[in-house]
């Protein structure tokens, strides 16, 4: 029952998706890329919250509670030159007690955005990295902005719990991300 209401919930969630012509359009818990956090938290906090795992400081990132009850957790990033602390990526994450459920749900999510974005996901992806197993389905939009549904499989001994997100990030974060960040 509970995975048929999540099943529910991120299918009503992605229902505003089928109009979204760009990247900008697309929300995760009321929140879309080019919105400025500091709508919701004053610079001192943001700065102070920031994560100190990228060793490049060119995007800071940020962890907090939901705005409302259907993520766990909610991750944002901005570039750290801009003042305005506008959004370049964001994720919605939900805990998960077993793996193989967390599987199934990024296919169940993966099809509903194949119908709602009228575009095929790249290739399903896991690479293994030093704290368990990260599962992925990327979906690259016209702009080469992506959409990526995930599952992290965490080892038991680091104490994290698998997690489930969705994530919406510009291109040029991306490519951050992948390339830069933890060089």
């Amino acid at each position: 029952m509970k995975r048929l209401l999540l099943i529910l919930i991120f299918t009503l969630s992605l229902q505003s998706w089928t109009k979204a012509d760009d990247i900008s359009d697309l929300e995760v818990d009321g929140l879309s890329i080019g919105d400025s956090l500091l709508t919701l938290y004053d610079k001192d906090d943001i700065e102070q919250e920031k994560a100190k795992y990228y060793k490049s400081n060119k995007y800071g990132s940020i962890t907090f509670a939901p705005l409302d009850k259907q993520y766990d957790e909610i991750q944002t990033s901005w570039k750290t030159s801009d003042k305005e602390y506008k959004i370049v990526a964001i994720s919605g994450g939900v805990h998960q007690n077993d793996i193989n459920k967390c599987y199934n749900k990024m296919e169940d999510v993966k099809n509903e955005f194949v119908k709602f974005l009228n575009i095929k996901p790249k290739k399903k992806i896991s690479n293994p990295n030093p704290y368990g197993l990260y599962t992925y389905i990327t979906f690259k939009l016209k702009n080469d902005d992506e959409v990526t549904i995930s599952c992290y499989d965490y080892e038991d001994q680091f104490g994290y719990q698998d997690i489930f997100r969705i994530r919406l990030s510009t291109k040029d974060f991306e490519n951050w991300i992948t390339k830069e960040a933890y060089d």
